[in-house]
């Protein structure tokens, strides 16, 4: 069985099936999986890796960083860094993502898809997403890095290198 693992801010890619916090690849001619964070609501959301979404795994480098025990709502106009249900107030359409800083480091939203094709069939994966900001600070720069990783041990390596 092949782990595919990509960082991600929203994804859709051309069955998949959730479950135990991987999104199953069962048939690798015909693969589609979207996500809009829309199952997030509009409120603050205990967060469970791989679980609250399935598949779904969120993490940061810092001395405070980490999983995070809760991913809380905003609309933008925070500035405490840590991992964020983000969009207007009474609007179903959501991102999930992360105001960062020094003491939270590099931020981590990934998605886990795990090939139980039988025959590891999966040999291309096309993504695409769309990035929004929702943060109020008027930082001179942000930078975004898009990586994969494939693991054929069968452990959880999901978000280290």
């Amino acid at each position: 069985m092949k782990k595919i693992c990509a960082a991600l801010v929203g994804l859709s890619l051309t069955g998949a099936y959730a479950f135990g916090g991987s999104i199953i690849i069962t048939d690798a001619t015909s693969f589609t999986y979207t996500q809009d964070f829309s199952a997030l609501g509009t409120g603050n959301v205990t967060w469970d890796d791989g679980n609250t979404i399935e598949g779904i795994y969120l993490n940061s480098a810092g001395t405070s960083g980490g999983v995070p025990a809760e991913v809380l709502a905003t609309t933008g106009g925070t500035t405490i860094a840590r991992a964020y249900n983000m969009g207007l107030s009474d609007d179903a359409d959501r991102a999930l993502g992360w105001l960062t800083s020094a003491s939270i480091g590099d931020a981590y939203t990934a998605i886990q898809f795990l090939d139980q094709t039988g025959i590891n069939a999966v040999k291309t994966i096309t993504y695409s997403f769309v990035l929004e900001q929702w943060s109020a600070r008027t930082e001179a720069a942000e930078t975004l890095t898009l990586a994969y990783k494939i693991d054929d041990t069968g452990g959880n390596n999901l978000l280290s290198s």
